[in-house]
């Protein structure tokens, strides 16, 4: 760190008050020795960067021979975990100590290096460090391994890889999941697969008219037979309850945690079902009773004979008027002096109509009285002459008024 001495005694003698020349020899002596300084070093700081090199080459080599040994062993794949972390503290452990020889062949003073580190670490590097930690923890606790499927946070997936920094997840459908190693050490973790035996179970219900007994003995029979339902423990089945349409029950039985447990309980809900089939045993869907009086069936009957009409009763019923509601009439409004000249007022200044003509008296005609007839004598009939009848005298038309008065 004698470079910053140097530079820092050259500002400092000019920031001095002191004449021209003495500033000009003491500005000249110092960018001396800061040249032969950094000649000086300049064969040390090759030498750092050589040894830096040689560090990171040895530091790969020593995660290789920690890796090639584990896998002699037989490590890599019993403890797959194991040998990650060694394999990396290796590494880890040449860099740091590559690095503190360079630096100090370099005359570099570490404490101003680690001060700095502890304030970058406070800061920026929290999370790094920490998921580190938590990558470490995860790895030397095994807890669960690559190859196990977890759920964490409502991921489900399975390890494929656990990093310094993250775990790396895939899901059932293929999707990669990054998840940091911090939230795998803070939050609750379901480990799938760390049990090598898992039970899956499955729930059915049958018609409450069915034999109990015999559908236990014909679904006992078609789970045992199912292609990876593991013979101990055995499979078991339990009648848990009347339900809404059926009778309910469970079935249960284990299987291996990596064989495939889904296809298994695939295959044996199947299997299950095509031997009720065959045993005669229906799995019920859902049905809803109606409960009808005996009056109303009647009461149907009758209108289905009577082509659809509607009985007297009924007809009285939808014939039956609402009650109407007769609201009394509001009370005459008091009629005020000024209303009625008003009203007068609008009277007179309406037109007046003018005076008819009397029509003139229609004179009624006078009725000529019709000529009197003389009574005829009467005349005995002669044998044998039938006697002539009088013509009537003809009736004269009523003459209209006002035909007479023209």
């Amino acid at each position: 760190m004698e470079i910053f001495n140097y530079i820092f005694g050259i500002s400092t003698a000019l920031a001095q008050n002191v004449n021209a020349g003495e500033i000009a020899s003491e500005t000249e002596g110092q960018l001396t020795q800061l040249v032969g300084y950094i000649i000086g070093q300049i064969p040390l700081w090759i030498t750092a960067f050589i040894v830096l090199i040689i560090t990171f080459v040895m530091a790969r080599i020593a995660k290789s021979a920690v890796e090639n040994k584990m896998a002699a062993e037989g490590f890599e794949e019993e403890n797959k975990e194991v040998a990650i972390l060694a394999s990396r503290s290796a590494n880890a452990g040449v860099l740091i100590v590559g690095i503190t020889i360079a630096l100090k062949i370099a005359g570099i003073d570490l404490t101003a290096i680690i001060a700095a580190g502890a304030f970058g670490v406070g800061f920026a590097l929290q999370d790094i460090i920490m998921n580190f930690i938590a990558g470490v923890m995860i790895l030397s606790s095994r807890h669960y391994s690559i190859g196990d499927s977890i759920k964490v946070g409502g991921i489900v997936g399975k390890i494929v890889e656990i990093q310094t920094r993250a775990t790396i997840l895939r899901a059932f459908d293929g999707t990669k999941i990054i998840v940091p190693n911090a939230d795998l050490f803070k939050n609750k973790v379901v480990s799938l697969t760390s049990n090598p035996f898992r039970r899956i179970k499955l729930e059915m219900g049958v018609n409450y008219g069915e034999d109990l007994r015999k559908t236990m003995e014909v679904v006992m029979k078609a789970v045992e037979s199912t292609e990876g339902v593991l013979a101990q423990p055995k499979p078991a089945m339990r009648y848990t309850g009347f339900g809404q349409y059926s009778v309910n029950f469970g079935v249960k039985a284990w299987v291996e945690s990596r064989g495939g447990w889904i296809k298994i309980r695939h295959r044996m809900l199947l299997n299950i079902n095509k031997a009720l089939h065959e045993a005669g045993i229906s799995i019920p869907y859902p049905i809803q009773t109606l409960h009808v009086s005996q009056e109303e069936v009647e009461e149907e009957k009758i209108v289905m004979e009577s082509g659809g009409e509607s009985t007297p009763e009924s007809s009285q019923q939808q014939l039956e008027p609402a009650p109407v509601i007769v609201e009394p009439p509001a009370p005459p409004k008091p009629i005020s002096t000024e209303d009625v000249n008003a009203q007068t007022w609008l009277k007179k200044s309406e037109p007046q109509p003018e005076p008819q003509p009397e029509p003139a008296p229609v004179e009624q005609p006078q009725q000529v009285p019709s000529p009197e007839i003389p009574p005829q004598p009467e005349q005995k009939p002669i044998a044998g002459i039938t006697p002539v009848q009088p013509a009537a005298a003809p009736e004269q038309p009523q003459q209209n008024p006002e035909e007479s008065q023209q």
